[in-house]
């Protein structure tokens, strides 16, 4: 659709990972088989910069994104948490 080619969307993706934009989770199911087959998804460490880029600042009972913002929203502050829960338990 955009014209690129996987290659280049993938280098994309990888800038913005390692500059702390995006972060990509896997897929979750008992079944190995199934979780190997499920694409990952992408999220924002940032909402005000997802908005930004999909250029939506309407308060909230004014979006039709609504659920993908709280997903968003629940999974990055987990990994955040995680993230620090992880720092707090190593003695300096």
């Amino acid at each position: 659709m955009l014209g690129l080619t996987s290659k280049t969307v993938e280098k994309y993706l990888d800038i913005l990972e390692k500059s702390y934009i995006i972060f990509r989770l896997g897929s979750f199911s008992r079944n190995m088989r199934n979780e190997l087959k499920l694409s990952r998804k992408i999220y924002f460490w940032d909402l005000g910069i997802r908005n930004a880029v999909i250029g939506n600042m309407a308060p909230l009972e004014n979006r039709n994104d609504t659920g993908a913002l709280w997903e968003n929203f629940l999974i990055a502050e987990r990994m955040k948490n995680n993230s620090y829960s992880l720092f707090s338990n190593v003695d300096l």
